[in-house]
Formats: C-alpha cells, structure tokens, sequence
C-alpha cells in the first residue's frame, strides 16, 4: 500500500471521528476558519487572486497541480491526487506526508474538526461575507 494510500485510510478514520466532534462543539465554521488559517497564502473565491499558494475555489474532484496560472512543484503535479474530502483533509492535516517534495510548506495548528469544516468549506465553494 503507498504511502497516500496508508495516509488517506488512517484519515478516513479520524474524519468519522472529526465529523463526530464538529456536530458536538460549536465553534467557527469552515469560511471562518479558512480566512484564519489559510488565506494568507491561498485565495478563494471567483474574483480573487493567486497569492503564495495557488487559488483553492472550485477544486473539487479536480487532479491536484493543474490549475493554470500557478507554478506547482513538480512533485504536487505528477501525485496523482484528486481533491475530495479525505484528500484535503490529508493535505491540510500533513501536505509534506501526503507529497514528499511538495512547495507547500505549513504549520496546521488547526484541531481535527476544524480541518474538516475547512476542506468542507472548500469542497461546497460557497463565499461568505
């Protein structure tokens, strides 16, 4: 088994679990989350523009590294992943795990619910004010 694979059925798990958490305790939602934790480097949203990291709006089910108009590592474009919910989970939780050699270098501080409200977040692509 690859290493993904290993890493995306170790969270399969944890997002039973995270899923489980998210219902029980209130907190910020997945927008909320994303403008602390990410938007610094990522962008999201029709209008907005490419920054550090590559725009994340309309990824779902899209093959990692092929936006156009962002230089991906070489790395992140020949992995073969394809963004869904434990794929983004995956990555946010561990980019480097997920891709060794991948240009996405971050400190997830973020708690296993709040990943999956952000992946969420990114998968239903609705902007919130």
């Amino acid at each position: 088994m690859s290493t993904v694979h290993k890493g995306l059925t170790a969270l399969a798990c944890l997002l039973t679990f995270a899923t489980d958490a998210s219902r029980a305790e209130p907190g910020p939602d997945g927008s909320t989350l994303f403008l602390l934790a990410c938007q610094a480097c990522h962008s999201f949203g029709k209008e907005s523009a490419t920054r550090i990291g590559p725009r994340l709006d309309g990824i779902a089910g899209k093959q990692a590294g092929t936006a156009t108009n962002y230089p991906y590592s070489d790395a992140i474009k020949n992995s073969g992943l394809v963004w869904d919910r434990a794929t983004l989970v995956a990555w946010i939780t561990g980019a480097e795990r997920i891709v060794p050699g991948t240009l996405m270098a971050h400190h997830n501080h973020l708690e296993p619910r709040e990943v999956v409200l952000v992946a969420d977040h990114l998968l239903d692509n609705t902007i919130k004010p």
